[in-house]
């Protein structure tokens, strides 16, 4: 499958990236650059705005503006204009906020990881639209990527150093998960599972760090496809374009070698490919 350089970003660590198709924009986020993007993917134009800390992930609000995951909690961006919603282990900057994303009933999801990536220092959290912050999974290392299928009868959530997805009963009128379960596990490699989205045949695509591509798991945890890159460090992906059938993938240089960068100069750079097949609307947070 063909992949093209949609902006030579250099980011440090690009990430979350949202489809906004009222604007016509990709969203994305340097976490570690502490800073919110905006590309226009037609112009190659480029716009961000700094945020007061690492930003782990967004989400598009349904009164406009964005939802930000910072280090230290919940924020609401409107104009360029930031204020903060709810507070997340406020006392603790050993943490900060990693991968998140809206399911369908306005909730947001998003986990944390420890800057020094110890084991079980990460939590998932859930905000509801209304500040109310609750935590659904203890006890991660490196809380990733999230994903619901079509129905919304599914969760699937990656906790990084586990080299696994897992997938939950979810129960989208409560928000509620359960029955904890592999989906699929990564072979033996240098790779682990990163970010993730879901297209509309309920096939997951999931960005491997550390292994140059993106894979796409069937509905029975079977690998159908594989996206090869000319990046190392894949972060996570996304559909977007008019019709939603584009797949834009986001990638990092952050603790690359001088010699690393030199083999892939491309490093933190965001990509595109056309699978085929197309995704999902982009959900809104209801707050």
């Amino acid at each position: 499958m063909d992949v093209d350089l949609v902006l030579d970003a250099r980011a440090l660590l690009a990430e979350g990236p949202v489809w906004d198709a009222d604007a016509g924009l990709l969203r994305w986020v340097d976490i570690l650059g502490c800073r919110v993007h905006a590309l226009d993917v037609a112009t190659g134009r480029d716009e961000w705005f700094a945020t007061p800390s690492p930003v782990g992930s967004i989400a598009l609000r349904n009164g406009g503006g964005l939802l930000l995951a910072l280090e230290d909690g919940f924020w609401l961006e409107r104009n360029g204009r930031l204020e903060r919603l709810a507070g997340v282990e406020e006392d603790d900057h050993t943490l900060l906020m990693n991968d998140g994303k809206c399911d369908r009933n306005g909730r947001f999801w998003a986990g944390t990881v420890a800057y020094d990536e110890h084991e079980g220092a990460g939590t998932l959290y859930r905000l509801d639209p209304d500040g109310t912050v609750t935590p659904m999974i203890r006890s991660l290392t490196m809380s990733n990527g999230i994903a619901w299928n079509g129905d919304d009868a599914l969760m699937y959530f990656i906790d990084s150093e586990t080299h696994r997805i897992d997938v939950f009963d979810y129960d989208p009128v409560r928000g509620q998960i359960a029955g904890r379960r592999p989906f699929a596990a990564l072979a033996d490699g240098p790779g682990v599972p990163d970010g993730m989205t879901i297209d509309a045949e309920d096939c997951l695509w999931v960005a491997v760090w550390g292994a140059s591509c993106v894979l796409r798991y069937r509905p029975n945890g079977t690998i159908a496809e594989v996206v090869r890159l000319p990046v190392s460090q894949v972060t996570s992906c996304a559909f977007g374009g008019r019709d939603l059938d584009e797949l834009f993938i986001t990638s990092a240089r952050v603790d690359l070698s001088d010699a690393a960068l030199h083999d892939e100069p491309l490093a933190g750079g965001i990509f595109r490919c056309r699978p085929g097949v197309s995704g999902l609307r982009s959900a809104y947070f209801a707050g």
